[in-house]
């Protein structure tokens, strides 16, 4: 007897974290990364990578200060300069992404 496996319980098996991408009304998976531990490293990686140089950022987080305090970090780090403002994110989207979600607001580059 075949078991059909769903992408979701695959995920969860292999400890794959998506990284999302809110652009232009539509929300994508940008990323993936097995295990939480690189996960804070790629969105900051490639939210500055996205980020106009020079320009305000903003960070959002749900119930884990230590993500945000880790994510903030690192942005401090590699761009020089503190956030222009953090947010703690409602209800709704910590029920679908969990308490230990954390991203990034911030101009993206112009394209030539």
């Amino acid at each position: 007897m075949e078991k059909n496996i769903r992408p979701t319980y695959l995920g969860s098996a292999l400890n794959l974290k998506p990284v999302m991408k809110i652009f232009d009304h539509s929300i994508t998976t940008a990323a993936k990364c097995r295990g939480e531990r690189k996960l804070v490293e790629k969105v900051a990686e490639m939210s500055i990578a996205d980020m106009e140089p020079g320009t305000p950022y903003e960070l959002v987080y749900g119930n884990d200060i230590s993500c945000l305090e880790e994510l903030r970090h690192l942005m401090v780090q590699k761009l020089g300069y503190e956030p222009a403002a953090i947010y703690q994110i409602g209800a709704a989207v910590a029920a679908n992404s969990g308490p230990r979600v954390v991203g990034a607001s911030f101009t993206r580059k112009k394209e030539n």
